[in-house]
């Protein structure tokens, strides 16, 4: 198939816009396949595969499943991993994070100061609400690195 910002796909696929398109066309065609991400595939009521996950297990996507790929993954000083395929008997394998960047020199103190508070919330009160929003909450030892990591963000007086 290929890969990079283009992939040339057989001239019978179909294509949606976004996780919310992908889901319409597979919800509507018969023994359609997809990737898309939890919450969407959630909310169109697909069915979900179960994928032999490292260990030889098959694992069904959840929170859980995916919660338990990010806890084994090894995580780089720059907050940067991969939970593909991690190790864990219960790490769902095709787990992909979501990521925020932020510039370390901000340069307007309100929006500098509004984004460190909005990172510094989801960090911490505001992983309550992974679950409901179909997130998977960040292992302790990610959200500790995370939370450290906000005092890098330079915001002018």
């Amino acid at each position: 198939m290929g890969s990079g910002d283009t992939v040339p796909w057989p001239s019978d696929t179909q294509a949606g816009t976004g996780n919310a398109g992908v889901a319409q066309i597979v919800s509507q065609t018969d023994g359609a396949v997809g990737y898309v991400d939890f919450s969407d595939a959630k909310a169109a009521n697909l069915k979900f595969a179960s994928i032999k996950n490292s260990g030889g297990k098959f694992i069904e996507p959840t929170t859980d499943s995916a919660a338990a790929a990010v806890a084994t993954a090894t995580v780089n000083p720059d907050l940067t991993y991969s939970p593909l395929n991690a190790s864990g008997a219960d790490a769902y394998p095709i787990t992909s994070p979501t990521w925020i960047l932020v510039y370390k020199n901000q340069t307007d103190k309100a929006k500098g100061e509004a984004l460190k508070g909005f990172l510094e919330y989801i960090l911490t009160g505001g992983q309550d609400l992974a679950d409901a929003a179909q997130y998977a909450k960040l292992p302790e030892s990610l959200r500790t690195k995370a939370v450290s990591q906000l005092s890098q963000i330079q915001i002018p007086a």
